[in-house]
């Protein structure tokens, strides 16, 4: 069967900027309500780890996910992972869920198993690693950017964009707009992205946790691999992520995002390698909710069917955070084989496949008929690089 033609995405620009800007200039959001990190997703999920067995999913050595029943006591908490001999933190962020480590040579997986059928605890999970859907760079570079306005350079097929052009008569973006990167981090100081950053308005450069929620001089996001609030992009996916949602337009300089104007939040979470971890996404996602995130991008998935991530997506979408996922580039239905955040069946969340510059599904974007909700130009865009450069990109993260 072939995959059915997905939506292009020209009919759905318009609307979704519409949206965010409608979304930037409501009231301000605060954080969570009280008692909200306990609140559960209704989603019905199948046992993480035979889903993960099935599809060989890859998790950190020696890490795993608890999450314990509400009415469980401190010292029962501390006796059983004292049991295990493991050490524990809570994940920041008010999930509610903590993050074990065992001793060197200990099995997760069994030691998942055997706390799985502990009254009390509501469940456990490895901590998944979560992979980048790594651009492809291109050898050349296009003196034009076809995904925003294709008339038939490159051999492409005039018309075959997301129509970004009719959305910009409306508006070109405003900084009310806050989009969170959960990616390998934005550099900004290019020219294109500089004036595009968000900035934390809880906490100034200081040396202090002035908001008090673990995060130390946060000024325009955080950095999970290195612990810090100075963020950096070695590997550039971020970067370029970040320039194809809102290089700054209109400023005689390199290329434009589809929106020239907005406040990116850089949330790094994938080392240099492209890898990175449920435990750390959890964190983010939450971190940008938190912090009044219109749209929270994930450029990144896992074969893992992670409860502990659908918890944190469908929390995202209670605050008003749309998540916007890659659907992953492995040339498969992600409906009969999921990639996640992608796949998770919740109202927030927005799964993108890539097409080409005729309109056609690439043959190596992922697809879906229940899972996949948009489909839009992912080949050879060019795009901003860190330390001012600039780059062609594919993959269904573009």
């Amino acid at each position: 069967m072939q995959p059915r033609r997905h939506v292009p995405l020209s009919r759905l620009t318009s609307l979704l900027v519409s949206c965010a800007l409608l979304a930037s200039t409501a009231a301000p959001r605060g954080g969570a309500t009280s008692g909200e990190s306990g609140v559960r997703t209704a989603v019905s999920l199948s046992s993480a780890r035979s889903a993960a067995r099935r599809r060989g999913a890859a998790y950190r050595a020696g890490q795993f996910i608890v999450r314990f029943r509400e009415d469980v006591a401190e010292s029962e908490r501390a006796a059983l992972a004292a049991s295990e001999g493991a050490s524990r933190r809570a994940l920041r962020g008010g999930s509610g869920v903590e993050l074990w480590s065992l001793t060197q040579g200990k099995d997760v997986e069994a030691t998942v198993a055997a706390l799985s059928s502990r009254p009390a605890i509501e469940y456990a999970e490895p901590n998944y690693l979560i992979t980048a859907d790594q651009f492809t760079p291109s050898d050349t570079r296009f003196p034009e950017q076809w995904a925003l306005r294709n008339a038939g350079q490159a051999g492409g097929e005039a018309g075959s964009d997301i129509g970004v052009i009719r959305a910009w008569a409306k508006t070109t973006g405003s900084p009310r707009t806050v989009v969170a990167v959960i990616d390998g981090g934005v550099d900004f100081s290019h020219p294109d992205l500089a004036n595009n950053r968000w900035t934390n308005p809880a906490d100034p450069a200081n040396g202090q946790d002035d908001g008090g929620d673990g995060f130390v001089d946060d000024l325009s996001g955080w950095d999970w691999v290195s612990n810090s609030g100075v963020v950096t992009d070695p590997a550039g996916h971020g970067t370029a992520v970040a320039g194809l949602i809102a290089a700054e337009g209109d400023n005689g300089v390199g290329t434009a995002g589809v929106m020239w104007s907005a406040s990116v939040m850089s949330l790094r979470v994938l080392d240099e390698r492209g890898a990175g971890d449920v435990a750390s996404a959890i964190e983010a996602i939450d971190y940008a909710s938190a912090r009044g995130a219109h749209v929270v991008n994930c450029s990144w998935g896992t074969d893992a069917e992670s409860r502990a991530l659908s918890e944190a997506v469908a929390r995202a979408g209670r605050r008003g955070s749309l998540v916007v996922a890659s659907a992953g580039n492995d040339s498969r239905d992600i409906d009969a084989a999921p990639r996640y955040p992608a796949a998770f069946d919740l109202p927030n969340v927005v799964a993108a496949a890539a097409t080409n510059n005729f309109d056609q599904l690439t043959p190596w974007s992922n697809w879906g008929a229940g899972r996949a909700h948009v489909a839009a130009p992912g080949t050879d865009l060019l795009t901003t690089a860190p330390s001012g450069g600039y780059r062609v990109v594919s993959g269904t993260s573009a």
